[in-house]
């Protein structure tokens, strides 16, 4: 007759096999699990009773939390609304790399799919004149009165832009952050040729008016990025092609203008590598981003069929001053990304690159956006294998970026979901 086993012996015998298994000391075993995913951990506590007393151990989850951190993405997806007057029901969500989505501020109206996110706020202009500003990290929504200052002053130019109507004036949203961490809202109002800006000041619902661009400035999401306290803008390449990558710059601490433009990378003869890629003219070919903190401009390289990243080298304030002054910078190419790897679909038609994770693998968070930037998938890029995964699909969104965070909400929310994965394990 076989003997019998009990099920606390069964488990002194699997820790008894493993110890007998090369005696694998116990800070390499701890080293060793912590560079696991959570989800990989909560199925490995059933392995042994050494290896669930060190996954369960509360030193050891906060440990995890912290070595994981990962990037937040915030998005603003549509939920209602969108009738005639354009105004439409807006939850902005706060997620990690997995899809999980940690908070989410619900029911925010959101006129024309007017939302930026940039660091820690997100900037929402409502149909009924208000501006609200949503803390990422608490989710507090702070309510501001809209602009009217067209009732005190008269128009600035022939045309009075504040008075046309939606369907023939154009306006944008623009949100950065100064260097002294103060936060703005840049809104542009735009009718053929004429543009009329103005600032918005987060932190006493200022409003401001601001002098024109030097030059006429496209301000789609995708041709405008925010970096270091200065919003960059590419030029219209109407009036001159050949420079369709030269940007216009506005300092969110002055509210001024350069009074030169920044050449870009195809157009600049400062290019760090020997060749710059050919120019084909088309619209499409260039957009601007920030990643890894510096100004990135995207060229769909066509004749290659890549997505050549470029990355400006001297974004330091002191760079600034000595290359700014010509309109020269110096680029370089730092990823060439196959169209095949990046878009899968025939309707995938514009990418956004938002980060750089920090890993050994050097991988790109892409955001594609589908059907004429109505859906989008984020996908991560790994350049080690020319791949990418899909990590979730959302629809009708608005506005994406990264979230900057501190720390301690991070590692708050990866023991949070480590504990709760641990627990549903132990039924």
């Amino acid at each position: 007759m076989a003997p019998t086993t009990t099920p606390d012996s069964a488990d002194d015998d699997d820790a008894a096999a493993f110890d007998d298994y090369g005696d694998v000391p116990f800070d390499v075993l701890w080293d060793f699990l912590l560079r696991l995913p959570a989800n990989h951990l909560a199925r490995l506590r059933a392995v042994c009773r050494k290896w669930r007393s060190i996954i369960s151990d509360p030193g050891f989850v906060a440990a995890h939390a912290s070595v994981h951190p990962g990037p937040l993405i915030a998005a603003g997806v549509v939920v209602g609304g969108g009738g005639e007057d354009g105004v439409s029901m807006v939850d902005v969500r706060i997620m990690d790399l997995s899809g999980n989505v940690m908070r989410c501020v619900p029911g925010l109206p959101c006129l024309r799919r007017m939302m930026r996110s940039h660091g820690d706020v997100a900037c929402v202009a409502g149909g009924d004149s208000c501006i609200r500003a949503v803390d990422l990290g608490t989710g507090a929504v702070s309510v501001f009165p809209d602009n009217h200052l067209h009732e005190e002053h008269g128009p600035r130019r022939h045309v009075d832009l504040r008075e046309c109507s939606p369907a023939r004036c154009a306006v944008a949203l623009v949100l950065g952050q100064t260097a002294s961490g103060e936060h703005k809202a840049l809104r542009i109002r735009h009718h053929i040729y004429h543009q009329l800006v103005e600032v918005f000041t987060l932190a006493d619902g200022r409003w401001s008016e601001a002098p024109g661009p030097p030059n006429t400035i496209r301000t789609d999401r995708q041709h405008r990025a925010v970096v270091n306290g200065v919003a960059y803008f590419l030029v219209d390449p109407i009036l001159d092609v050949h420079a369709a990558d030269s940007m216009a710059s506005f300092d969110l601490a002055t509210e001024q203008w350069s009074p030169t433009l920044l050449r870009g990378p195809l157009s600049s003869e400062a290019v760090t590598n020997r060749r710059s890629p050919p120019w084909h003219g088309r619209l499409r070919d260039v957009t601007l981003g920030v990643l890894d903190g510096r100004l990135m401009v995207v060229h769909h390289n066509d004749e290659d069929l890549t997505l050549d990243l470029w990355f400006r080298l001297d974004s330091s304030a002191a760079a600034d001053d000595d290359d700014d002054d010509d309109g020269e910078a110096r680029w370089c190419r730092r990823y060439a990304i196959r169209y095949h790897a990046v878009f899968q679909m025939f309707y995938e038609d514009e990418v956004e690159p938002l980060c750089v994770l920090d890993d050994d693998r050097g991988r790109v968070v892409l955001w594609v956006w589908r059907h004429g930037r109505r859906d989008a998938v984020l996908r991560v890029y790994d350049p080690t294998c020319d791949a990418t995964v899909d990590v979730v699909e959302i629809a009708n969104c608005v506005d994406v970026a990264v979230c900057t965070r501190g720390t301690c909400r991070w590692v708050a929310h990866q023991e949070a979901l480590l504990k709760q994965l641990i627990n549903l394990s132990s039924y």
